[in-house]
């Protein structure tokens, strides 16, 4: 239960926070927690109340954090070789990613904005892993210097 609530929370903070710069950068002076140039955000601002649009974008952003948690314990199986589980993650997270993020707003329907999302998704996803990699090598020589005092 404690990882569902860390996962939403941070999910939802991430989120509240790209959409407040989203809304700096395009908004016109206003708040909107979905771009209005998405399909999903396009519906729901012409059927939907404000307070209904934000909700369902916080639901949304919870439910990526709550992925991402859960997610991240594919790197516990200790008797998978790093590529295996990291191939794994990989796959396991962009599935689950990418209709949240279309249903959160941030990207329309068309092969274009696919595109675009995968590139970002892999860049992003590369960069972090190579700076987690590296610190958890930091990590396991810290370990190991104090095992060999």
């Amino acid at each position: 239960m404690r990882l569902i609530f860390q996962g939403a929370s941070m999910g939802m903070f991430i989120g509240l926070i790209c959409s407040i710069l989203m809304s700096y950068a395009f908004g016109d002076g206003a708040y909107y927690p979905m771009s209005t140039y998405s399909a999903t955000g396009s519906y729901f601002y012409n059927h939907l109340s404000e307070p209904t649009i934000l909700i369902i974008a916080l639901i949304s952003w919870a439910l990526i954090g709550i992925g991402f948690v859960f997610g991240g314990k594919i790197f516990e199986h200790e008797r998978w070789s790093t590529l295996k589980m990291t191939v794994i993650h990989f796959c396991v997270v962009i599935l689950f990613f990418f209709p949240l993020s279309i249903l959160s707003g941030w990207y329309p329907l068309n092969l274009k904005a696919f595109l675009s999302f995968v590139t970002i998704f892999v860049v992003i996803y590369i960069i972090l892993w190579i700076i987690l990699f590296f610190v958890n090598e930091q990590r396991v020589k810290a370990i190991n210097r104090q095992l060999n005092k």
